[in-house]
């Protein structure tokens, strides 16, 4: 709904004013919500018109646009109108909270209980939702938090059979996981690290770092073996008399 529709009318008295109307409603020219544009939709000289129009909120199904000028020369067209619902966010962890802003479901049936599948699943929204006189609603609801990474259909219907769907990207889990794994061996109360320039750690696990040991004075190599940082067994250089113990006494 909100729509924006383009009409053209021809063979109307020339001069003349027009009335646009929705299921018989005027599009009232001094409303900013229902007024078409132009405000004031006249004919030219040859009883000729363009106009744009919006959908007024209202049932699924068929409904009338009318236009007729100041002598009673009248015209109509039939335009369907089926459900859409605008949903927000698209996409996120599982467990994200969806919402369907007030009146932004519309195009369904009247009064009518609305439900929502997301994949296979049924979803129990954050509470009931059923459409008004011209139906339309809103609401919100959570999206599964056993749904896996993956694009999933949002199906919303409504009693009458009524159907509108749209998408979901889960994006990632909301339960952040990981693991811990000892990449170094021979480890023994580092006081601070330091990465070798231009052969340091890298995303790929490849390289090498040195450390400073406490109270030893031996700066030891760590390089990338299979995966794992090994301790070097010859010290890379032995610093006489260093006592260290603080995470800034660095190399």
């Amino acid at each position: 709904m909100g729509t924006g529709v383009r009409v053209t009318g021809t063979n109307f008295s020339p001069r003349s004013q027009i009335t646009l109307a929705y299921d018989g409603t005027p599009y009232v020219s001094n409303s900013t919500n229902d007024a078409p544009t132009p405000s004031n939709v006249q004919t030219d000289s040859n009883g000729g018109f363009v106009a744009i129009i919006a959908i007024q909120h209202s049932v699924t199904g068929t409904h009338t646009i009318s236009a007729q000028d100041l002598a009673k020369k009248t015209a109509s067209l039939s335009i369907a109108v089926t459900p859409h619902v605008f949903v927000y966010p698209t996409s996120g962890p599982n467990g994200t909270k969806v919402l369907i802003p007030d009146s932004q479901g519309n195009g369904f049936a009247a009064s009518s209980l609305i439900t929502i599948k997301f994949g296979s699943t049924t979803i129990t929204p954050s509470s009931t939702m059923i459409t008004d006189s011209t139906g339309n609603f809103g609401g919100s609801f959570i999206v599964p938090s056993t749904a896996s990474l993956g694009t999933y259909q949002i199906q919303i219907s409504d009693s009458k059979g009524n159907t509108y769907s749209t998408s979901f990207t889960v994006t990632y889990s909301s339960t952040p996981t990981y693991n811990i794994q000892n990449i170094a061996t021979g480890l023994n109360l580092p006081d601070s690290l330091a990465f070798i320039p231009d052969n340091g750690p890298s995303v790929d696990g490849s390289g090498a770092f040195m450390v400073n040991e406490k109270n030893t004075g031996n700066v030891i190599v760590f390089k990338n073996t299979n995966g794992q940082f090994v301790r070097q067994s010859v010290p890379f250089v032995t610093v006489p008399n260093l006592q260290t113990g603080f995470e800034d006494n660095g190399l």
